[in-house]
């Protein structure tokens, strides 16, 4: 987005919390069913909560918008080039039908990439280091894979080039969010009468699907308890259905960012295997907690040890 917030270095940043408390927040009421109810769900206080996170939420994203305008419309006047080559910038200078976007509708495109983007990406960076570590003769093949793209230099910026080039590790990420997506349940709200396997789901119902569910499914996938990257090799899922792999969803809905979510887990999965082996603690075992977004309950406990090249 161009800006910075450093929530990395400032666990207390005002806008990273919102996004955690009104995550956890949704999630309380989808799982309490009488908080479902407008009237129950106002009378309990959560309510003004949650508009209290939204205002938190908008007026970031707001200002955001507002300065970059301004920033724009600056250079415009000036003749000057902008340098800034981001989403918000992008989205201001879009129209549709040839109107330009107002601000809500910036906020609410860069609202959704803010807060789908929040936890998904680490949830599966995590969940995939994790089954590396479970598995370390998958981690060698992928660092031996690494080594040759990156030609042994761990030192080298990873180029999009290179990334495109890593097929095993593209493989074992398929896997690891087939079994742990970082999305479990996926809600959608039906348009109109639809039958299912010879029953009506009628106009108007809600309707969760469940990836979760779906990748142990073994109707679907043989071996599903085994963590074996091989399955998505083209010529393997050849017969597969479009909709039976859903960590991004399908259809017209899909993930938006799938492609940029699975660059950034090449990029740092690659920096942290070329320079270190990964393990896992002894004892540990993994629990999850499914949210809107997949989690580890207790974390992912590593051991990270150095990797030394031969001179």
């Amino acid at each position: 987005m161009g800006t910075q917030i450093r929530a990395q270095s400032n666990c207390n940043s005002n806008y990273a919390e919102a996004v955690e408390n009104i995550t956890k927040l949704i999630t309380k009421r989808h799982l309490i069913l009488p908080l479902r109810n407008d009237f129950v769900f106002k009378v309990t206080g959560f309510h003004a909560k949650q508009q209290k996170l939204l205002k938190t939420l908008h007026s970031f994203t707001d200002s955001v918008i507002i300065s970059r305008r301004d920033e724009l419309l600056k250079n415009i006047n000036n003749n000057e080039p902008n340098e800034r080559n981001n989403l918000i910038n992008i989205l201001l200078q879009s129209s549709i039908d040839g109107k330009p976007l107002s601000n809500l509708d910036i906020r609410e495109e860069v609202d959704t990439f803010m807060f789908a983007g929040h936890d998904t990406v680490s949830s599966a960076i995590s969940f995939a280091l994790y089954n590396l570590a479970k598995h370390p003769a998958i981690q060698q093949k992928v660092f031996e894979e690494m080594k040759f793209v990156f030609e042994g230099d761990k030192r080298r910026p990873h180029a999009l080039k290179d990334l495109n080039e890593l097929h095993y590790l593209d493989l074992v990420l398929k896997e690891s969010l087939r079994m742990l997506p970082s999305v479990p349940f996926i809600g959608r709200k039906l348009k109109k009468d639809t039958i299912v396997n010879g029953k009506l789901l009628p106009n108007g119902a809600n309707v969760v699907i469940a990836p979760l569910l779906m990748g142990i499914n073994p109707h679907i996938w043989d071996e599903p308890r085994s963590f074996k990257p091989e399955r998505f090799e083209s010529h393997n899922v050849t017969n597969l259905s479009p909709f039976a792999y859903l960590p991004f969803s399908a259809g017209p809905r899909n993930c938006i960012g799938q492609k940029y979510a699975m660059l950034e887990m090449k990029s740092l999965i690659s920096k942290m295997l070329m320079n270190f082996e990964i393990s896992l603690e002894s004892g540990f075992q993994l629990k999850v907690k499914p949210e809107i977004v997949l989690k580890p309950s207790s974390g992912i406990k590593l051991r990270l040890k150095e990797r030394l090249y031969a001179s």
